[in-house]
């Protein structure tokens, strides 16, 4: 469980441009990609979905 934790939060820190140098290295010397692929498409549908659910909740309120 905490290395699911340990990968989203990496995920979530290059997702907004704020990873370290040490913590970037350290990912990229991890033996499998597919964990933070799977987070990080993960991440992208829940964001296209809360961006949808926003323009559906603003384009009902006019």
């Amino acid at each position: 469980m905490s290395k699911w934790f340990g990968i989203l939060k990496s995920v979530m820190a290059s997702f907004f441009g704020v990873q370290t140098q040490e913590q970037y290295v350290k990912d990229a010397n991890m033996n499998s990609v597919i964990p933070f692929v799977v987070v990080g498409f993960i991440m992208v549908v829940v964001l296209v979905l809360a961006i949808w659910m926003l323009v559906k909740v603003l384009v009902s309120a006019n």
